[in-house]
């Protein structure tokens, strides 16, 4: 029968002597990647308590398209569309709306930016990334939550001749004035583009159209009939109809 020793009569030190001999080798050898998955943890559980304990937008569009990678202006963007949120959606007490927004060149653009670039310049645009970027568009517009979108023309018509996106008659109940199709209008064409001088720093030619709920869209819940559907129709609504405030007002 084998002995039982007690806890004093077993010796420890080996043990603890080979334990203390790997922690060192591998602290000599690895300390500076512990030291930095250590802080990505920290970092990692300090933006999820930031996130959880901040309160989520009441709306958010999605923007793809060129834009200005130094101060690009969208704090501002986002507060002159907060100026039109028709109501607060999610009753926070707070009017937000946040922008998701996708950097997007086309190959045309790509090409006239690289033609006037010095050779070493021309390396500030990245083609790997800007096609991961375009595909996360993609897929976005097909199974994203968002409804109200400002892209491009060359991205709109991406989209559209896939039967994309919303006439506007069907959104908001009627097609307003000036919109290159019944699905969209540019952004520069409205009240609002004009009266708000960070929207002007968009392309001229983006485009305000409403995402059709696809079959994601309707199995997940969130098709024509649901809350967040109605409260992205009554905002575009809202963005659509704005006029310029008296002087005074």
């Amino acid at each position: 029968m084998d002995r039982k020793f007690s806890e004093n009569e077993i010796d420890y030190s080996q043990s603890e002597n080979r334990l203390v001999k790997w922690f060192r080798n591998y602290w000599y050898y690895y300390k500076w990647m512990v030291i930095g998955i250590a802080f990505a943890v920290i970092v990692v559980l300090f933006c999820t308590v930031q996130t959880c304990s901040g309160g989520s937008p009441d709306i958010t569009f999605l923007y793809a398209g060129t834009f200005p990678p130094a101060d690009n202006g969208v704090l501002d963007m986002e507060k002159a569309f907060e100026a039109v949120l028709p109501e607060d959606f999610n009753g926070d007490g707070e009017m937000d709306v946040s922008m998701a927004m996708l950097m997007i060149y086309s190959e045309e653009q790509i090409k006239e930016i690289e033609k006037n670039l010095d050779e070493d310049e021309a390396r500030i645009i990245n083609r790997s990334q800007n096609a991961g970027e375009l595909e996360k568009f993609q897929n976005l517009v097909v199974s994203g939550d968002y409804y109200i979108c400002l892209l491009e023309s060359w991205l709109f018509e991406m989209v559209d001749k896939e039967g994309g996106f919303l006439p506007f008659d069907e959104a908001i109940g009627y097609t307003p004035e000036g919109a290159v199709n019944p699905r969209a209008i540019r952004l520069s064409d409205t009240e609002l583009g004009r009266y708000y001088a960070a929207l002007g720093l968009l392309d001229k030619d983006t485009y305000i159209c409403m995402r059709a709920p696809g079959a994601i869209q309707e199995m997940t819940g969130k098709g024509k009939e649901s809350e967040s559907f109605k409260q992205a129709a009554a905002m575009l609504k809202s963005m659509i109809e704005f006029e310029t405030p008296e002087e005074g007002n």
